[in-house]
């Protein structure tokens, strides 16, 4: 028999709490009437209930009952992901409820959980069953980037959304703008990721009002020189990813110079993939460099319901078994329909910083 005790970690996200506390976000609700009619529809017996609802367990794998005062749950999981995981899947839905104590006990073959919330007491029993076909989303992770930030003001309420949003996120700075200093602080001070957007020449559309760039014709110097300041307006950052850069990442030659000086800062390098033609991933491997690569864009179209069924083909690839790595951008509405993702319709995902994926 193992024993492990899971110490929750004292700055707890109350995603509840978050939103109550900013009136932008409150505007949220008004949006989710598919939600709040199935919450309505259903009575919740417990705050331990509600959990098992909005994880998608399926109800008919769940018994509930009531012995020597504790709340029982009996779970039966399906057998694509192991025992192990699952206990960090179940860690890591009652982390934001703010249990008194979370104690767990692994028998051969199930886990058994004790645990208190807001006063009641319950245990929670789950097992594998092979006989169960519906998988779960467990193993893989999903990454989201947000890129653009560094021209808005950090006040505006989306940008302090991000900032305090309620899962793991990765925020991409442009350096040399007026608030690319600032918000670079308030991102890690926040425990966000934080990586520098570097703006790269592209095919299409224009860097040349960029002060920090990279274009066909500059010499080890002129990059080196880039670099530099690049990293002074973004202090911290663990990585770096091309902002545009469709015609720059073509140019074996170009990318060459660029990564030759980038690798002195020994951080990853990760590909917005504006082409397919890309050269990164070969130079990266060359000069030892860690390389990761972006799967979707949620939102070259802005309005809601592209960003949601992007976000859907990026959760199709979850269900092979990839880690999958999206990319969004600064805006009003992607804050707004990422928030309804996260906290609605993909609760149960897992939702990890770029750089956790080297890992």
């Amino acid at each position: 028999m193992n024993t492990v005790l899971f110490l929750i970690p004292d700055n707890k996200v109350d995603i509840k709490k978050e939103s109550m506390n900013n009136s932008f976000l409150r505007t949220l609700d008004e949006k989710h009437a598919d939600l709040k009619k199935q919450t309505e529809e259903r009575v919740f017996k417990d705050v331990f209930d509600s959990l098992i609802f909005y994880s998608r367990i399926p109800k008919e794998y769940v018994k509930r009952y009531v012995s020597k005062s504790k709340i029982v749950y009996e779970i039966k999981l399906p057998n694509n992901n192991s025992l192990t995981n699952y206990n960090l899947y179940l860690a890591r839905l009652i982390r934001p409820l703010s249990p008194d104590f979370y104690f767990v006990t692994n028998e051969k073959g199930y886990t058994e959980a004790e645990l208190k919330i807001r006063g009641k007491e319950f245990k929670v029993m789950y097992k594998v069953d092979k006989n169960l076909k519906e998988p779960l989303l467990l193993e893989s992770r999903i990454a989201i980037v947000i890129d653009d930030f560094g021209y808005q003001n950090p006040e505006i309420d989306y940008i302090k959304g991000f900032v305090k949003f309620p899962v793991s996120l990765t925020m991409a700075v442009i350096p040399g703008h007026s608030f690319s200093n600032e918000i670079s602080k308030q991102i890690r001070k926040n425990d966000k990721e934080l990586i520098i957007h570097f703006p790269m020449e592209a095919k299409i559309g224009s860097i040349s009002s960029e002060l920090i760039k990279l274009k066909e014709g500059m010499d080890s110097s002129e990059v080196k020189s880039m670099l530099f300041r690049a990293f002074v307006e973004v202090p911290g950052a663990s990585g770096l990813n091309n902002h545009m850069g469709s015609k720059a990442t073509e140019n074996s030659d170009l990318m060459k110079i660029f990564f030759n000086q980038y690798k002195k800062y020994n951080r990853y390098f990760f590909d917005s993939f504006t082409t397919a033609d890309s050269k990164c991933r070969t130079i990266c491997e060359e000069f030892g460099i860690k390389y990761l690569k972006r799967d979707v864009f949620i939102d070259n179209q802005e309005d809601k319901e592209s960003i949601i069924q992007s976000f859907q083909f990026a959760v199709e690839k979850l269900k092979e078994g990839s880690d999958v790595i999206v990319i969004g951008h600064a805006r009003s509405e992607t804050y707004e329909t990422l928030m309804d993702i996260v906290m609605y319709k993909y609760p149960e995902l897992n939702y990890v910083k770029l750089g956790e994926l080297l890992n």
